[in-house]
């Protein structure tokens, strides 16, 4: 009976993680080319380190010092109103919990020159890539912008190629700095993985259906046993 009981909690438990994922919580975002639909799990979740040298909170078109909300709503999330300029020597690490080879950045800015060169390094599992620093057109202006922080929105996608990593390696963490010079800024908006392929919500719920009944077989076979000594 406490093996049934065993395997009821169980399947109950892989069936509550499939019903998390068909649960997720879809959130349209707008890229260079229309708009991209990502679960909210795959932003950014957490600051790891930083930030650190010259930055700034900003949101409206007015900039201001950054306090605990504001630096979390420029940061982290999907929120593209809010963001966080990092001036000389200015840099953050993110925590990106949705594992990918492929990162998603929006920062601000308006014209070619306004829109900032940063230089990127990313986390796997082998530990930090070399740093590198892409040019402005790297990213373009969405098309769409329906969360106007007060400046352009640009967008950029980055492949674990570009840092000189396997194109399967999983990314886990971001490192954003500016580049170069006392003039230097970057100012970001929001950062998140890209989408990896995954088995469907019935799929996942399969394990903990056979587990069910896998446990309802052992223990009717167990009453019948117990029936029959009787």
């Amino acid at each position: 009976m406490n093996f049934a009981h065993t395997l009821r909690g169980l399947a109950a438990l892989l069936a509550f993680g499939a019903l998390g994922a068909a649960q997720a919580s879809p959130v349209v975002m707008p890229t260079n080319t229309g708009t991209v639909t990502l679960d909210s799990s795959q932003f950014a979740s957490s600051i790891l380190s930083g930030p650190s040298g010259e930055f700034a909170c900003f949101t409206g078109g007015a900039v201001s010092a950054c306090n605990a909300a504001t630096l979390q709503l420029g940061v982290l999330g999907s929120d593209l109103s809010h963001g966080l300029v990092l001036g000389l020597d200015g840099s953050i690490t993110l925590s990106l919990p949705a594992l990918s080879p492929t990162l998603y950045l929006w920062e601000a800015g308006t014209g070619a020159n306004d829109v900032a060169s940063p230089r990127i390094a990313v986390h796997t599992a082998a530990g930090w890539s070399t740093e590198h620093t892409f040019a402005a057109n790297h990213a373009q202006p969405v098309l769409n912008d329906t969360q106007p922080s007060g400046y352009g929105t640009n967008f950029g996608v980055f492949d674990a190629a570009d840092f000189g990593l396997g194109k399967d390696a999983l990314i886990d963490a971001v490192r954003i700095s500016s580049c170069c010079g006392t003039t230097a800024h970057v100012d970001v908006l929001a950062v998140a993985t890209a989408a990896v392929p995954e088995p469907s919500s019935m799929l996942l719920a399969l394990p903990g259906v056979a587990l069910l009944g896998l446990g309802r077989r052992r223990w009717g076979r167990s009453a019948a046993a117990a029936t029959h000594m009787a």
